[in-house]
């Protein structure tokens, strides 16, 4: 990756301001997922807040703190997938099918297994972190309180949402079935905007906090925890596909079972790919920060 376009993430001022001590900190180490997750978010930050300039090297000096933002980041992102992966199921023939079907009930009942092992340990993990930005946030940095506010606004929302869709779909709200379609596909893409800038908003609060490395180390464990049930969930989301396959071929190969009645095997495809890119990003950055 070309360093240069790097610090072409930064506004002119800031470049002009910190520009070479920048570059000179990024010929001195390897850049990793996680460094390059701290530069974007910093940027964003710089861009944000153009009055407020940040050292060049804030945002590289704490390869524990990169590494466990970037775990949390893939693991957002490989619930996306997983969010797909269930649309997928949701009102397909692969439902009945795995009611006879052993691997294709054992494949699900993994990957529902590993969604909740990785969501302790994300809780586990992070709990402490995000405490410790809380504090520092509310006594010392104010500002940043709004962080804290993205997550719960856009969950309102979605709330409130929901429940008119589910008052239109009961008749309580009487319209016409194009416009509750409209509305459940509006809350959906709310739903992925909403998880994407929550978590934005939280590696914010977190990169702006003074928090002791020491909550990070913690962190590591359940990390790795979180890492491996992403992996196994890969494994258990591949071989569901390969028996759906199996129970169906037609179904599968040619049926729009997929999210927003997608082709089957595309969405599928599409899927085990995010999921892949997500948990080897993760696994990487563990494996860097123990280098």
């Amino acid at each position: 990756m070309r360093f240069d376009l790097l610090a072409r993430l930064y506004p002119a001022g800031w470049r002009a301001r910190y520009g070479e001590e920048f570059l000179a900190l990024l010929e001195q180490q390897p850049i990793t997922p996680g460094t390059v997750l701290d530069i974007v978010l910093g940027a964003l930050d710089a861009r944000l807040h153009p009055q407020r300039h940040t050292q060049g090297g804030r945002f590289m000096e704490h390869p524990e703190r990169n590494s466990i933002l970037m775990v949390f980041c893939a693991y957002v992102g490989f619930v996306l997938a997983g969010l797909g992966f269930y649309a997928t199921l949701d009102d397909s023939p692969f439902l009945r099918l795995a009611r006879f079907h052993l691997g294709l009930q054992l494949s699900v009942l993994a990957v529902e297994a590993g969604a909740v092992i990785a969501l302790i340990a994300v809780l586990v993990g992070g709990f402490p972190i995000l405490r410790a930005a809380w504090r520092f946030t509310a006594t010392s940095a104010r500002r940043n309180l709004r962080l804290f506010a993205v997550p719960a606004l856009f969950a309102v929302a979605i709330l409130l949402g929901g429940g008119i869709l589910l008052a239109m779909v009961s008749n309580r709200i009487p319209v016409g079935e194009t416009v509750a379609l409209g509305l459940f596909y509006f809350l959906n893409g709310l739903l992925l905007v909403a998880i994407i800038a929550s978590a934005a908003s939280v590696c914010l609060a977190v990169i702006r906090s003074e928090i002791r490395s020491e909550a990070f180390l913690l962190a590591r464990r359940p990390a790795t925890i979180t890492t491996a049930a992403m992996g196994f969930m890969l494994v258990a989301t591949v071989l569901w596909g390969l028996c759906a396959l199996a129970a169906d071929s037609t179904a599968f190969l040619q049926g729009h079972y997929g999210a927003f009645g997608a082709n089957t095997a595309a969405c599928w495809t599409l899927i085990v790919a995010f999921m892949l890119v997500t948990t080897g990003a993760a696994a990487l950055s563990l494996r860097r920060a123990r280098d």
